[in-house]
């Protein structure tokens, strides 16, 4: 990952192996391997992102109970939340889409995302570059 678009983050420990497992079991899915590579390096953390964008990354450990605060799978069956911009906007993947997607806390329908990239560094850079 380029280390421009991360430089201004305070990153938490690694996830094991096991504790991104048992996220992935809970949710159902397989997380994008690229995502689930960060988390076992970083474990999400929290910071600005280029001038203009700031991101709170979940801990694995946190994946879980938030989807399910925020009634994901009802009102969005397609996405998983994994942070946030620390207000109303959600960080999420597009399951159906494989996409990486931005997305407002209160919405209840999917056309209403915003595509951030095909990978996590596709999010990172258009996060960075937005003006």
């Amino acid at each position: 990952m380029n280390n421009q678009y991360i430089a201004d983050i305070d990153f938490n420990d690694g996830a094991s192996e096991e504790s991104i497992s048992i996220a992935e079991n809970k949710l159902d899915v397989r997380l994008p391997d690229d995502y689930r590579n960060f988390m076992i390096e970083h474990n999400g953390g929290e910071g600005c992102v280029g001038d203009l964008a700031y991101i709170k990354l979940w801990k694995i450990e946190e994946i879980v109970e938030l989807n399910e605060l925020y009634e994901v799978k009802k009102y969005t069956p397609n996405l998983i939340y994994f942070g946030s911009d620390g207000g109303d906007m959600a960080y999420a993947f597009d399951l159906s889409k494989g996409q990486y997607v931005e997305f407002p806390f209160m919405a209840i329908h999917e056309d209403e995302e915003e595509i951030l990239g095909a990978s996590f560094q596709e999010m990172m850079r258009a996060l960075y570059k937005r003006k």
